[in-house]
């Protein structure tokens, strides 16, 4: 019996916002004496993912589908497709490949689905339940991307998939570059963290090489390919956040694309150049996703810019050009304007130094 996987990740971001009030001194017969100083309340430091609490215990649905996924693993660590079909581009026939005699080996971007569901389900990979299902997944991913040599955009040999055909090309290279990140900190082995913090560079700097000057990328064709666009916004905001070697023009040139054919007064997001398949749930999901990751991530970023304007330390250059990225960041027609730290629904990131 053959089993298909549906690829659905989901992510939710959590906001919260602090209200200060100024100290009002009561009235007193003499004249008051000076209150003491009050120092301000400090941000506090990001957690790491170690010092997090325990995540609630999950819904028995959601612990019956990571059975199954662990159930289904292949015994080389990764995940297929399940079966069904197969684009026939290779042979140059067009049309479908399918059959239980058509191969179906594990691939990246299933894989990494795969571990993602089990990551942000709390799974950890050196102890508990599914332990070894995640670590096994981990070590496919390392050692099959360090196996990469692709000059192109692609990081696996794997081609032609559903997940390929259904949402672009380059998908498996942009879950690659995601769960990359979401592994920093995980691995129980040092080496390994070494290995996770180079092949997300690696990962970063194709997808970076290969980027157009629209925030696109040629030949990433498929039937909703808006939605691997998404996921590369995703991962290339949360490889900055994970303190990976990202460019912030890459940054910028992802951010136009997603912020092209938004009406800001109404909301509506327009349809474009990229394919959505008619679904506008598809278009708005990829675009407003990584419009969230990018204003998250300027939260720090401006935090960044504005110490080095006040470092004693900093020389004249870092601190004009700080302010040069300040003033971008506050003016009204640039659209990669930094948000107001203050400002509801946008969490700091807690982005370590990338030297």
């Amino acid at each position: 019996m053959k089993f298909r996987i549906l690829p659905i990740a989901a992510s939710l971001v959590f906001a919260a916002r602090f209200l200060h009030a100024e100290p009002v001194p009561a009235p007193v017969a003499e004249a008051p004496k000076p209150a003491p100083a009050v120092e301000p309340a400090k941000p506090a430091e990001p957690k790491k993912t170690a010092e997090l609490p325990p995540p609630k215990p999950l819904g028995n649905e959601v612990g019956k589908g990571l059975a199954w996924l662990a159930k289904a693993q292949n015994s080389d660590g990764g995940w297929g497709q399940g079966g069904g079909w197969r684009v026939n581009r290779q042979e140059g026939q067009g049309g479908r490949l399918e059959g239980d005699q058509i191969p179906d080996p594990s691939d990246i971007g299933n894989t990494a689905i795969a571990l993602q569901a089990f990551l942000r389900a709390g799974t950890k990979l050196d102890s508990g339940e599914h332990s070894q299902v995640a670590a096994k997944a981990a070590a496919f991913l390392l050692t099959r991307l360090e196996a990469d040599k692709e000059d192109s955009l692609y990081v696996t040999t794997v081609r032609d998939t559903q997940l390929q055909s259904k949402i672009g090309a380059y998908v498996d290279t942009f879950l690659a570059a995601q769960i990359l990140s979401e592994l920093k900190d995980r691995l129980p082995d040092p080496a390994d963290e070494q290995r996770q913090v180079k092949l997300l560079d690696k990962v970063v700097a194709k997808i970076q090489e290969h980027q157009k000057d629209d925030g696109a990328f040629a030949g990433n064709n498929g039937w909703a390919s808006t939605l691997s666009q998404g996921i590369c916004s995703k991962a290339h905001n949360g490889a900055w956040a994970a303190g990976a070697k990202v460019d912030l023009a890459a940054l910028e040139k992802d951010h136009n694309q997603n912020a092209d054919g938004l009406d800001r007064a109404s909301g509506v997001v327009a349809s474009g150049a990229i394919a959505d398949a008619g679904v506008e749930i598809y278009r708005y999901s990829a675009k407003l996703g990584g419009m969230t990751g990018f204003a998250m991530n300027n939260v720090t970023r401006r935090a960044d810019l504005e110490k080095t304007v006040n470092a004693p330390t900093a020389s004249a250059p870092e601190k004009a050009k700080a302010k040069d990225e300040l003033a971008k960041g506050h003016s009204e027609k640039s659209l990669a304007k930094l948000p107001d730290p203050a400002a509801p629904g946008l969490p700091p990131s807690g982005r370590p130094d990338a030297s």
